[in-house]
């Protein structure tokens, strides 16, 4: 150890004498390094620290600015707005506008509107405390001038908050003006989340010299006190005197143009002369490890090593500039070459794996474009282009989601194309994809941009309306009627075939609050719709300017027993509602009450709705039937009694139901009933259903006339019929017939 110290300091190596160079080289650095801080220690690194205050202050003075001058601007957007500036908008359409500008903006926590005399129209939250006619801020909008007040405390909670003003311009005039109070939270988030070394941070100052932000809020409009000096630059110099919280404290005063604000950089004296302290030792310790690292690397250099080094470096810079497809050039020294071949491999290896790395990159976009797709096809009906059924129940429910939260409301159109099973048996699946796309096209024209249009499934579509009430809703229903009654479907035949829909509608918040039960009222709608003449059904509930009122749920399900029965058996549906008018008609003729005429109409109707228990092969069989055939069809009878009793409070009806096939001399079935013993009712519907059965066609028979019918009637009165009815039932039907002609 001795010895190599030794030839260090007096040796004739290489390795000494570039040891001893590089020591001197950086000794003197050294020595001029400490006479330059002693240098700055006389106030040329006060001039740093000032600078890095007043470098805090900007920045965060034009943080602040931004934020100020963002909040103007939205609030002249929100100025700019047509329904806003209109004359002809209603209060509640300018409050809406208002109430969406601050959900959208998210900067005012009030937005206000007052016309040119200080009255207020409209407020999203509360109105200004005070008068507003006498605020400088409220003048200059009148002016056509935006401006800002002072800010200010405000109680209900207390807070501090700065006020906006911008006019409302309405044929080159101011008619109105719009204010938004912004909470000055946003910017003490600015100015708090700043920090300047331990003991720094910044506040701010309005033209008043009021602070209107500090990390201390209890000195919230307080004066901040001080000694201000101007500088060079934009800033000032202040120095506030030493307090029992922070001692004196030294900082630089950057202008909030725009407002006349300043945002004010502080920190502690000590700490800023302590900076100057930890800087000089900072340098000394790197000087120190400067001077070891060049003794150490001195002991290592040699001539004979220094350019083969320097050759090497030469190459690594060029790859690591990017240019992976350069070799070092081969070295005389065993250990240079060996590295230089190590990097050289290591570059092969780089460029092959960027190249990899690249091609990876490549796919992934590829990828991430077919994902893309993939997601947009996802939410897409491939068929129509409009939104799909997994797409319309999301966003279903976020609409209602949204319409339960802010008390809005929210309709749903459901609604399927007429026939359109028929039409594609008749004209092919070609054909009725053409039709779905058309009713598409039609729905997306005569919507709003802001409802949501979609394939529910098959030949059902949605639109989900936003903010669209009841009478809205009808609106929007018989406009894409009317839109629709213009279409024709073109099927190559002579005649094109107009396009009609049946539409439901439900309401949210009115009919449910939940998605599924909103979708169960919306198809009930549609069902209503669909059995009625008129294009489109609104299903609401009893009370004022309702539509059309929920049935009897009983009643609803045997009408869809009955459709059932009807699908099996055509004639059963209009046989059904023949027999209904028909017995209505007689009971009025013979004197029933008005509860009664019901109860014939509901047996009417309902009479065989048992047949939905009878095989089809019976149902529909052409020729006669057999014995045990005939056993098994007038099994009906009973069924239907069995069902029609869950009915409350309605055993006339039941019993009419039971007994329509009984007949006066006792023959008839399921009871064998005779004579008065056949509640009435019964009677009734006797010889309404044989007239009705004997008119209309049957599998197995062609329908007989009127005449025919009647002549039966007669022959079997007082057999088959009560002698009492066929006369009245006969004279009702000729009346009929003769208002007919």
């Amino acid at each position: 150890m001795v010895s190599r110290v030794k030839s260090f300091v007096i040796g004739r190596s290489i390795r000494g004498r570039v040891g001893r160079f590089f020591l001197l080289v950086g000794l003197v650095p050294l020595l001029v390094m400490a006479g330059y801080l002693v240098f700055l220690q006389s106030g040329v690194f006060s001039e740093t620290t000032n600078d890095n205050l007043a470098n805090y202050a900007r920045v965060e003075a034009a943080s602040v600015e931004h934020v100020l001058g963002t909040a103007a601007s939205d609030l002249m957007v929100v100025a700019s707005n047509p329904v806003v500036q209109s004359s002809t908008a209603s209060r509640e359409e300018k409050a809406k506008q208002l109430r969406e500008a601050q959900d959208f903006f998210n900067v005012f926590e009030d937005i206000t509107l007052i016309d040119t005399t200080g009255s207020v129209i409209d407020s999203t939250t509360y109105s200004y405390y005070g008068t507003w006619t006498d605020k400088d801020f409220f003048k200059d909008a009148l002016a056509g001038r935006p401006a800002a007040s002072d800010p200010h405390l405000i109680p209900s909670p207390a807070r501090l908050v700065v006020v906006f003003t911008a006019p409302v311009v309405s044929n080159g005039e101011v008619s109105a003006v719009v204010a938004g109070q912004m909470n000055m939270e946003r910017v003490w988030e600015v100015l708090d989340s700043a920090h300047i070394g331990t003991t720094g941070f910044l506040v701010a100052v309005d033209k008043n010299g009021d602070i209107i932000s500090h990390p201390n809020k209890d000195l919230l409009l307080t004066k901040l006190g001080g000694e201000e000096a101007p500088s060079d630059s934009d800033t000032t110099s202040i120095h506030i005197p030493k307090t029992e919280e922070t001692g004196s404290l030294v900082g630089q005063a950057a202008p909030v143009d725009v407002f006349g604000w300043r945002v004010v950089a502080l920190q502690s004296s000590a700490e800023a002369n302590a900076l100057f302290n930890d800087a000089l030792e900072k340098i000394i310790i790197a000087a120190a490890a400067v001077v070891a690292l060049i003794i150490g690397v001195s002991l290592m250099l040699s001539k004979a090593i220094v350019r083969p080094i320097s050759a090497l470096v030469a190459g690594m810079c060029k790859i690591a500039d990017g240019n992976l497809d350069y070799r070092v050039p081969a070295a005389e020294l065993q250990e240079i070459d060996d590295l230089s071949a190590s990097f050289n491999t290591m570059a092969a290896n780089l460029e092959a794996s960027t190249e990899k790395l690249k091609s990876a990159n490549e796919e992934l976009e590829k990828r991430y474009e077919e994902l893309a797709d993939a997601r947009q096809l996802a939410a897409t009906d491939s068929l129509t282009g409009i939104c799909n059924h997994r797409s319309l129940q999301e966003m279903l429910a976020k609409e209602v989601e949204r319409s339960v939260r802010y008390d809005s409301p929210l309709a749903i159109l459901m609604m399927d194309v007429d026939g359109f099973k028929l039409f594609n048996e008749t004209y092919g699946h070609h054909a009725g994809d053409n039709v779905l796309r058309q009713v598409a096209q039609v729905l997306m024209r005569t919507c709003r941009t802001a409802d949501i249009v979609g394939r529910y499934g098959g030949d059902e579509f949605m639109v989900i309306l936003p903010e669209t009430d009841r009478e809205g809703a009808a609106s929007m229903a018989n406009r894409i009627l009317e839109e629709l009654s213009q279409e024709r479907v073109r099927t190559g035949s002579a005649d094109d075939i107009p396009l009609e829909l049946s539409i439901g509608v439900a309401l949210c918040p009115d009919d449910s609050k939940h998605k599924e039960e909103l979708l169960v009222c919306a198809e009930g709608s549609l069902q209503e719709a669909r059995q009625s003449s008129a294009g489109f059904l609104l299903v609401a509930q009893p009370g004022p300017g309702k539509l059309v009122p929920y049935k009897d749920a009983a009643l609803r399900l045997f009408e869809t027993l009955v459709r059932a029965v009807d699908l099996k058996d055509r004639y059963t549906r209009r046989h059904s509602q023949q027999n209904a008018e028909f017995a209505v008609d007689l009971g009025r003729a013979v004197g029933l009450s008005e509860r009664a005429q019901s109860g014939l109409r509901i047996a009417g109707l309902l009479h065989d709705v048992g047949k939905i228990g009878v095989p089809d092969r019976i149902l529909k069989k052409p020729g006669p039937l057999t014995d045990e055939e005939k056993a098994i069809m007038r099994q009906h009878v009973v069924l239907s009694t069995l069902m029609v009793q869950g009915v409350p409070n309605r055993q006339d009806m039941s019993d009419a139901v039971s007994c329509h096939h009984e007949r006066w001399d006792g023959d008839g079935y399921p009871l064998g009933l005779a004579g008065a013993d056949i509640p009435l009712l019964g009677r009734i519907l006797a010889v309404v259903d044989a007239y009705s059965a004997m008119i209309l066609d049957r599998p197995y028979r062609k329908a007989l006339t009127h005449e025919e019918a009647v002549a039966e009637l007669r022959r079997g009165t007082g057999t088959q019929f009560d002698p009492d009815l066929v006369e009245p039932f006969i004279s009702l039907l000729e009346s009929r017939r003769e208002a007919a002609a």
